[in-house]
């Protein structure tokens, strides 16, 4: 039997099958806990110095993944203005 992980699993999944019936007056269960194996994002954000009332002041937004294996479709990362938390710039990968 083949199965696919979809991303939104944990980082292991259980399969279980069950048999009855054929004589057996019990139900018997099986299960396999497997580990899944993805990718690990991190993300940093910083500045160089001091900002200034009026001025424009840059951040650098880094993503990188450390895990095992590549990552897969779409990844997003937002900034948000601590003063109002709405979105401030949104990163689509």
């Amino acid at each position: 039997m083949a199965v696919r992980v979809d991303a939104a699993f944990s980082a292991t999944v259980t399969n279980t099958a069950s048999v009855s019936g054929g004589g057996d007056l019990n139900f018997h269960n099986a299960s396999d806990p497997t580990p899944v194996t993805a990718p690990i994002l991190g993300i940093t954000k910083s500045h160089v110095g001091n900002f200034t009332v009026g001025q424009t002041g840059d951040y650098t937004i880094t993503v990188n993944n450390t895990g095992p294996i590549a990552t897969v479709g779409r990844h997003t990362a937002t900034s948000l203005r601590r003063s109002s938390r709405q979105p401030e710039l949104t990163l689509l990968q």
